[in-house]
């Protein structure tokens, strides 16, 4: 059984330059993972792993469309963000 997602693996997952990107791209569009890599000069495979990272959080989900994944932002697993900055507004 999968683990529910949790507040610290939407932190963890925004918490990379290249994952903070990816979010504001996928802000705009769905996209496959191709056009995710493109404005990045790192492997494949540091790619992936970031997508992943990204995937478990809950921050993006995907869509398969012939032999691609298509990836989307889900805007609501940005509430344990703002909730977190809400209390720390309250201090």
């Amino acid at each position: 059984m999968a683990r529910p997602h949790s507040a610290p693996d939407v932190f963890r997952a925004i918490g990379h330059p290249v994952r903070r990107r990816m979010i504001e791209m996928l802000r705009k569009d769905a996209l496959t993972a191709a056009e995710l890599a493109q404005p990045f000069h790192m492997a494949q495979g540091t790619i992936s792993g970031h997508i992943r990272t990204l995937r478990v959080s809950g921050l993006i989900t995907f869509r398969p469309r012939k032999n691609q994944h298509v990836y989307s932002l889900v805007p609501a697993r940005l509430a344990a963000i703002d909730e977190w900055l809400r209390l720390l507004k309250r201090a």
